[in-house]
C-alpha cells in the first residue's frame, strides 16, 4: 500500500493525553471532533485517540478549529504532515526525504513515541543518522514521530501551545 492509498487511514489529528487524564482527554477530543465534521477513533493504547473523518480537510479545517481550541487534559496534539503503514516502503528513509525537502530549522527538539509493533521496525537511532540534525530540548522547532502498531506519523513546526501543558505540533502550513 503506497502512502497516498493509505492516507485514507490517516488520522487528521492524534490526541495525547497528560497521565491519568484520558477519559477527560477523550471527551476534548470528541469536542474538537464534532467541531471538524469528524470522529474520535480510540487506540489500545490508552490516552491516545485519532481523529478521523474523511470529510476533513487536512489542514484548513483543522487549523480553524484548534486555533480558538484549548486542551485541560492533553499534552499533545499532533497533525501529521507524513503518514506511512510500517509494511510498507522503508518509513526512516520516507520521514528522512520529506524532512530533507522542508524547511527544518536546526537545532530541533525531537519527540519519538512509538507503540506496539512500530517499536519493533522503527529505530531512533536510525531516524537520527538519517535527518542529520543537531538536537536541543529547549528548541521551539518539533519533529514528532508517531508510532501506533501499523501506523507511523510525522509531524513538524514550531511548538505553540493548545492549552495549559499542551504542546502542537503542526500547525505551521508554510513549513
Amino acid at each position: 500500500m503506497s502512502v497516498e492509498e493509505s492516507m485514507s487511514l490517516c488520522p487528521a489529528a492524534v490526541v495525547v493525553a497528560k497521565p491519568k487524564r484520558g477519559k477527560w482527554c477523550l471527551e476534548e477530543a470528541w469536542d474538537l471532533a464534532a467541531a471538524m465534521g469528524g470522529y474520535v477513533r480510540s487506540t489500545p493504547f490508552p490516552g491516545v485517540y485519532l481523529i478521523m473523518g474523511n470529510e476533513i480537510a487536512r489542514y484548513d479545517n483543522i487549523l480553524d478549529v484548534v486555533r480558538d481550541y484549548r486542551f485541560s487534559f492533553a499534552s499533545r496534539l499532533v497533525i501529521p504532515k507524513v503518514c506511512a503503514s510500517i509494511g510498507g516502503a522503508d518509513v526512516e528513509s520516507l520521514i528522512a526525504s520529506r524532512l530533507a525537502s522542508s524547511r527544518i530549522q536546526s537545532p530541533v527538539r525531537l519527540i519519538v513515541a512509538l507503540r506496539g509493533k512500530s517499536k519493533k521496525y522503527i529505530k531512533k537511532d536510525i531516524i537520527l543518522s538519517k535527518l542529520n540534525i543537531i538536537l536541543n530540548r529547549n528548541s521551539s522547532f518539533v519533529v514528532d514521530i508517531e508510532g501506533i502498531d501499523d501506523l507511523v506519523l510525522a509531524s513538524w513546526g514550531y511548538a505553540r501551545r493548545c492549552g495549559y501543558g499542551c504542546l502542537l505540533v503542526g500547525y505551521d502550513t508554510e513549513i
